[in-house]
């Protein structure tokens, strides 16, 4: 795993949280946005991070 997309995923998702949230959901966003990204690579890095915040909001992981 990339740090610095770790680091990006994480500020991503706090930004959207707007709080602090565990290396463990961290971690699930990211999966989540490097299969999304294998999936269509036509999207950028930064759509591919929104979609995994979501889906792992969706999930039930991060909330």
């Amino acid at each position: 795993m990339d740090k610095a997309f770790k680091k990006q995923v994480q500020v991503a998702f706090e930004e959207f949280a707007g709080r602090k949230v565990k290396d463990k959901v961290v971690d699930i966003a990211v999966r989540h946005a490097q299969r999304i990204q294998e999936t269509d690579p036509s999207l950028s890095t930064e759509d591919c991070i929104d979609q995994a915040i979501m889906k792992t909001i969706k999930d039930g992981v991060a909330f």
